[in-house]
C-alpha cells in the first residue's frame, strides 16, 4: 500500500513532541510491513528538501506556515504549496491512502473527490480543549492581549479546520476515548466514522539504548515535553522548592514558548543548582536521558489527549507522577505505574514525589508493573494492526 502522510512537524524539527514521535514510530513500522510510505511536512528551519530514513521517505516543503486569517490568501502557504506537492507525487506514482495527522492534509481533504483518493485523519486532541487550557492559564495582562489572537483562531477551528478535516475524511482515529468523545460533541461525527486507538511504542528503540551507571547518590527527575505554563512547569519548580529537596537532580528536555522565562525563574530560585535543560537533543538522545532517570514528572495543567511520553516512560521503566487531565488516565495507572493527582492536589503531588525520592524500592517495584503494562497494552505492533484494519476498511 502506498500511504501519503501529512504532518506539521516531524523529529527532525526543532521542538518536536509526542505528535511527532508517535507518527515516527507509526511510519517506520508501516514501512517495515511493505507499505511505501512518502511523508509531506513544512520545511521550515531544515535545509533539506527530501529525506529517508528507516524506510520513510520525507519531503519537506518550502511554504510559509502561518496559523493567522489572510495565509488562506497566500500564493505560498502551506495549503497551496502541501497541496501541489502531492499532486505532483501522485501523478508520478498514484497513492492508495492519505494519512492526515490532525489538519496537516486539509488541502487534500477539500479535493478528496477530485484526486478519488481515501482519507484517515488522526486526532491527538480537540479545539475547544485547547482554548479552555489558554483561558485557565490566563494570569498575565499580556495573556488577555492574546486571547484575541487565540478567540479568532478557535472561532476558525472549531466551526471550520477542525470539522472539515474530521468531518471530510473516510474514518478518523481517535489517539483516545477523551478525544473521541470530544470530537463527537465537537463536529457531530456519526459513531460509526471514528474509531479509537491507543499510541504505541516500539520497544526496540530503548533496549537498545545504553545508559550511565550514577553512584553520586542523587535521584534523577525529568520533564518530557513542551516548555509552556500549561505544562506546569512553574508548578513543579514552585512545589521542589517547598519540598526542600536536596539529593536531587530535575532535568528539563524539550523547548517552548517559556523556556525562556523558566530558566530565569530557576536561576533566581534555591534549587538552581538541581536543575538542569537538554535543549536540540535528538529522539535516540531523549529516550536515553529517559532511561536514566528515576522519575518522570507530568504535572500539566492542560487537558490532554494521550501523552506519548506516558508510553515512553512505561517502556523505560520509569514511574510517574502526574495530574489526572483528560486521557493521562490512560497512561497511569495510580499507585501500580505512579501516582494520578486530581489537577488541584498539589500536595499530594508532593507527597507522591517524596515518596518516590525516599524509596528506590517503591520505584523499582512501579516502575516494572509500568514495563509490563505497556507490553501488554501499549506496543507498536498492537497500535499498527489497528490502523492497517482501519485502512483495509476504509479501502474496501
Amino acid at each position: 500500500m502506498r500511504i501519503a502522510v501529512f504532518i506539521k512537524s516531524t523529529t527532525f524539527h526543532k521542538g518536536y513532541g509526542g505528535l511527532q514521535t508517535q507518527n515516527k514510530a507509526l511510519c517506520e513500522e508501516l514501512s517495515k510491513r511493505g507499505h511505501d510510505i512518502v511523508v509531506f511536512s513544512p520545511q521550515l528551519e531544515l535545509k533539506e528538501e527530501e529525506k529517508e530514513e528507516n524506510g520513510v521517505k520525507y519531503i519537506f516543503i518550502h511554504c510559509e506556515y502561518s496559523r493567522y486569517i489572510l495565509s488562506s490568501f497566500n500564493k505560498n502557504s502551506w495549503k497551496k504549496k502541501s497541496l501541489e506537492a502531492f499532486e505532483k507525487a501522485h501523478k508520478k506514482k498514484r497513492f492508495n491512502l492519505v494519512l492526515s495527522q490532525s489538519s496537516a492534509g486539509e488541502s487534500i481533504v477539500l479535493k478528496r473527490y477530485t484526486l478519488e483518493i481515501p482519507i484517515v485523519s488522526v486526532s491527538h486532541g480537540t479545539i475547544l480543549s485547547e482554548f479552555n487550557t489558554y483561558i485557565s492559564n490566563m494570569k498575565l495582562p499580556k495573556d488577555f492581549f492574546g486571547l484575541l489572537l487565540n478567540t479568532q483562531y478557535f472561532l476558525r477551528q472549531y466551526f471550520g479546520k477542525q470539522r472539515r478535516f474530521v468531518l471530510g475524511a473516510d474514518k478518523v482515529i481517535a489517539v483516545s476515548d477523551i478525544v473521541r468523545d470530544s470530537l463527537l460533541e465537537e463536529t457531530f461525527i456519526h459513531e460509526k466514522d471514528i474509531v479509537t486507538v491507543y499510541n504505541g511504542f516500539d520497544r526496540r528503540m530503548l533496549d537498545g539504548i545504553e545508559v550511565s551507571k550514577f553512584n553520586d547518590g542523587l535521584v534523577r527527575i525529568i520533564f518530557m515535553g513542551r516548555i509552556e505554563k500549561s505544562k506546569g512547569v512553574f508548578v513543579l519548580i514552585d512545589l521542589l522548592k517547598q519540598m526542600a529537596l536536596e539529593n536531587f537532580k530535575l532535568s528539563f528536555v524539550g523547548l517552548g514558548s517559556d523556556l525562556e522565562e523558566l530558566k530565569k525563574t530557576v536561576k533566581d530560585s534555591s534549587i538552581s543548582e538541581n536543575v538542569e535543560f537538554y535543549t536540540n537533543l535528538s529522539h535516540t538522545q531523549v529516550l536515553s536521558k529517559l532511561k536514566e532517570s528515576d522519575i518522570l514528572v507530568f504535572p500539566t495543567q492542560r487537558v490532554e489527549g494521550f501523552p506519548m511520553v506516558l508510553i515512553e516512560s512505561m517502556f523505560a521503566s520509569v514511574p510517574v507522577v502526574a495530574f489526572n487531565q483528560g486521557g493521562v488516565k490512560f497512561g497511569v495507572k495510580d499507585k501500580v505505574t505512579g501516582f494520578l493527582l486530581e489537577p488541584s492536589d498539589v500536595e499530594g503531588f508532593k507527597e507522591a514525589l517524596l515518596k518516590l525520592c525516599e524509596s528506590e524500592d517503591l520505584r523499582e517495584s512501579l516502575g516494572r508493573n509500568a514495563r509490563t503494562w505497556g507490553e501488554e497494552k501499549f506496543t507498536i505492533e498492537y497500535m499498527v494492526d489497528e490502523y492497517e484494519k482501519v485502512f483495509k476498511e476504509v479501502l474496501s
